[in-house]
């Protein structure tokens, strides 16, 4: 009952400020990348089954569904302490409490996704870039992984904060054929925009690059309390209205 009440309020919270784009809250998704006509093409790859405006995407014989960039923003409700060293790279110590998706059991569970492109028709792996941005006041963002490599050392691959804390320049690579998940970690809620750029080199046509705006709501998980406050308040201005 919560989970639902928490996304019914995500979705009266997003249309608010928006009336172009649906709110992916739930279920398995990847920023996919194809290739047609000649160029890369970015997009929201959900699973069926993933909640979107409240509602789970319909079986299309597992294949998921597809959206540009701009029709689709993932709404963050799910609170997480940063990892270590998030000074450099969030701007908040270490076990501060963040807003985070991406791994699996963190809804929405979103990753990268390349698997839409086949290796063979590409020389070497595809470029990831953050190259630009837009936060709400306070607000920073960093992708990240933890114990990637066995070790307890975060692996830092986006920030908004500090490019220089990340591995490559606010970059990574994901071979074709494959897909990731990360920690997409945030600091505050709002509204955040990321540009990124995906790009490399086909065996036929040479070096390829696209980009796209990802839009992303967070919106803290309400108490109990507040829902049921919510409600009571809710209801008293339906009678109101009547009322009148």
């Amino acid at each position: 009952m919560k989970i639902h009440l928490v996304q019914a309020l995500l979705v009266t919270f997003f249309v608010t400020g928006s009336l172009h784009a649906q709110l992916y809250t739930a279920g398995h998704g990847d920023l996919g990348v194809v290739y047609e006509g000649g160029e890369l093409a970015p997009h929201w790859h959900l699973g069926d089954g993933a909640i979107v405006d409240g509602n789970p995407l319909p079986n299309n014989g597992g294949n998921g569904h597809e959206y540009d960039p701009g029709d689709m923003v993932a709404g963050i409700a799910t609170a997480a302490n940063s990892a270590s060293s998030s000074t450099n790279y969030l701007g908040v110590a270490t076990g501060t409490p963040i807003f985070v998706t991406g791994p699996v059991g963190v809804q929405p569970n979103l990753g990268f996704g390349a698997e839409e492109l086949n290796p063979d028709d590409w020389n070497g792996n595809i470029t990831i870039t953050l190259t630009g941005w837009t936060l709400p006041s306070g607000g920073q963002f960093a992708l990240y992984d933890t114990n990637g490599s066995g070790t307890t050392t975060t692996d830092v691959f986006f920030s908004t904060l500090n490019p220089g804390a990340t591995i490559a320049s606010n970059s990574f690579t994901i071979p074709p054929g494959f897909h990731e998940h990360f920690t997409f970690g945030f600091t505050a809620p709002g509204s955040y925009q990321l540009n990124l750029t995906w790009s490399g080199t086909h065996f036929t046509d040479g070096a390829k690059s696209q980009s796209g705006i990802i839009g992303f709501q967070v919106v803290p998980e309400p108490s109990v309390s507040a829902l049921v406050g919510l409600g009571i308040l809710t209801l008293l201005q339906n009678r109101s209205r009547k009322r009148a």
